[in-house]
């Protein structure tokens, strides 16, 4: 029941999340206009790049919480929040009182605004102030989940989304269309979101009165938590890294571009993180009973299905670009400068998502400084390669950059993987598993939109048309590629996970 009820309430936060942004990006688009919307990216990029402050605490304290739960260590988990919340409400400290100063700096020297850039350094402090308020929010989610409240952690999750999202834009479409006033929302709902999850913390954790500081305990889960910072470190460089370049290099009017073909091309990841959070403890699993046959059989059918339900989707993206920015944004103008940009982000964001079970072998393994050394490697080619395509070609470089990094993720990562945990595998499963339902999908979808050059069809038409293509192409690649036998399995497993959910 547990494990039904908590996959359900993490696919439900995924997919109010994802749809939460698709609806809030061409609102804020309209209400504010495009290079506004650059501000909403910084919010976003400076957001992921400061938790490399984290040190890899936060896993670490969800870990040991879950550990001491299990050993009967209630009272230990109380003093190690107590002792955890100060260095937490410190970081935030620090960031709220460089806020202002940093926003001065990234206005005048980062950021190339064309316009007057008062108003520009006063939403970056306010961004900065969001981020300090929403920082110690990170400590008590990671208490919460590492006592087992997943469904408690979504549904909070999905109200401050609904409230955060919907409040910010009814005060630029109803009150005022001002990215200041967006940003000043957004600090009310990230203040009183940290204290909600402060308070539910503590419900849960307990002993409160009598928790008390220990610092032993920060010296016990150091260890971890330095492991885990290395592989976070590198993590979030290779997400962000992009973004914060191209924020410098860009005008912030491409860079408003290229982060909107971001947050539509990101949506793939509601077919992603689901698929991530199901198989990586049953490679955990394997690994453990020293199952490798079963582990091998089970990593190729996930890569199998993974690429069925993925490749349909991203080259329905790929082939009608133009048709869905057109219906999403409302504006076929701007969808045609974007449409380049997603494109080559959805190709890179497929390749990294394929990536999502070869990592969870890493670490089902206990591998995990094989993903640090190939993250290493990535951004040292990522850098040179970056700065040469968009010093040549602009916003169009630098987003074949990240096209040709996700590349790059694929090939060599799945290889070294392989080499090292998976002996014979490497070519097989790109041959075999990958390549399939990858050629089958962009085959018949450039034949589609081939035939389709000559017809005159509305933006909705269109999409509606590239819907339904993911959809059958899905269908035809599992019938193709997937043993009608697993087939079956899955459904029965799907169906007694179902009704364990609602028993």
């Amino acid at each position: 029941m547990a494990i039904g009820s908590n996959l359900a309430a993490n696919t439900a936060f995924s997919l109010w999340s994802a749809a939460s942004t698709l609806l809030a990006v061409p609102i804020l688009v309209r209400y504010l206009g495009i290079e506004s919307y650059a501000l909403v990216g910084v919010y976003l990029s400076m957001q992921g790049l400061l938790s490399i402050l984290d040190f890899g605490l936060a896993p670490a304290t969800n870990r040991q919480i879950a550990r001491n739960l299990a050993n009967g260590c209630q009272r230990t988990n109380a003093n190690l929040l107590a002792t955890m919340a100060p260095l937490y409400w410190g970081v935030a400290a620090i960031i709220a009182i460089l806020a202002i100063p940093a926003a001065t700096l990234l206005a005048n020297h980062w950021l190339k605004i064309s316009n007057e850039t008062t108003n520009v350094e006063r939403s970056l402090a306010i961004i900065g102030f969001v981020i300090a308020a929403r920082w110690p929010a990170t400590l008590y989610q990671s208490a919460l989940m590492g006592a087992q409240r997943i469904v408690m952690i979504s549904g909070l999750g999905i109200a401050m989304i609904t409230i955060s999202t919907g409040g910010g834009l009814l005060t630029v479409a109803v009150i005022n269309p001002s990215i200041e006033l967006f940003f000043l929302w957004q600090l009310i709902c990230a203040l009183a979101f940290t204290q909600v999850m402060r308070l539910n913390a503590w419900i849960v954790i307990g002993n409160k009165s009598s928790a008390a500081k220990d610092f032993q305990l920060i010296r016990n889960i150091w260890p971890f938590s330095a492991g885990m910072a290395g592989v976070s470190l590198t993590a979030i460089l290779i997400q962000q890294l992009d973004k914060v370049l191209l924020s410098k290099w860009l005008t912030i009017s491409d860079f408003a571009n290229y982060m909107v073909a971001g947050a539509l091309s990101a949506g793939l990841y509601i077919i992603l993180t689901p698929v991530f959070n199901s198989i990586y403890p049953r490679f955990s699993t394997h690994i453990a009973n020293h199952a490798i046959t079963e582990l091998r059989r089970e990593y190729r059918l996930a890569t199998r299905l993974l690429c069925c339900a993925l490749f349909p989707v991203a080259m329905s993206g790929v082939f009608f670009a133009k048709e869905i920015l057109s219906l999403w944004l409302g504006e076929r103008a701007l969808a045609s400068q974007i449409a380049p940009v997603f494109v080559m982000l959805v190709i890179g964001t497929t390749m990294n998502g394929i990536m999502h079970l070869p990592y969870a072998l890493q670490l089902a393994a206990g591998r995990s400084r094989l993903p640090f050394v190939i993250n290493i490697f990535l951004i040292s080619i990522y850098l040179p390669l970056v700065y040469a395509l968009t010093s040549r070609y602009g916003l169009l470089g630098g987003s074949a950059a990240s096209m040709i990094q996700g590349i790059l993720y694929l090939f060599v990562g799945s290889h070294i993987t392989h080499k090292l945990l998976m002996h014979g595998m490497s070519c097989k499963w790109l041959i075999k598993d990958v390549l399939p339902a990858a050629a089958l999908s962009a085959s018949c979808l450039f034949f589609l939109k081939l035939a389709l050059t000559d017809v005159t069809l509305s933006a909705l038409a269109s999409t509606l048309i590239a819907v339904a293509s993911a959809v059958g192409l899905i269908a035809v690649c599992l019938f193709c590629f997937i043993p009608a036998q697993s087939l079956t399995l899955i459904v029965h497993r799907i169906l007694r996970a179902r009704d364990s959910a609602e028993s």
